[in-house]
């Protein structure tokens, strides 16, 4: 059983809605420009507290994220954090933010997979 934070059409929605904010006909609009989004997956052995990261490439900036975790059954998680994270390293990195971070605990006895995910754009002003 997979557990997702943030399934396709959700994910789909949110970026449409995110577009829909930032580009308008009003010339205080911001434009956006490059959409991506990118991922990365590792592994969470038994009982391990995992930190996942994925990035924006190089000055875009964060619209959003989330994460999938393969746990089953879904109790064997604890999600700790899913949050954007700054250039500087904190959480709720705010207009600066450049990357994704999620954060699980794998409280079952074998390993299971988990993915991040981060939605980025150019955003002019």
């Amino acid at each position: 059983m997979r557990i997702s934070a943030i399934p396709a059409a959700a994910l789909a929605l949110c970026c449409a809605l995110l577009l829909a904010l930032f580009v308008g006909s009003s010339p205080a609009s911001a434009e956006v420009t490059g959409l991506e989004t990118k991922s990365y997956t590792a592994t969470a052995a038994a009982d391990e507290i995992k930190t996942l990261a994925v990035a924006c490439s190089s000055g875009k900036k964060v619209l959003g994220g989330g994460f999938e975790a393969q746990f089953s059954p879904a109790l064997t998680q604890q999600v700790l954090a899913s949050v954007p994270q700054g250039a500087t390293g904190g959480e709720n990195g705010g207009d600066n933010a450049n990357a994704w971070v999620a954060e699980v605990h794998n409280t079952d006895t074998v390993p299971h997979g988990v993915t991040v995910w981060v939605i980025c754009a150019t955003v002019g002003s």
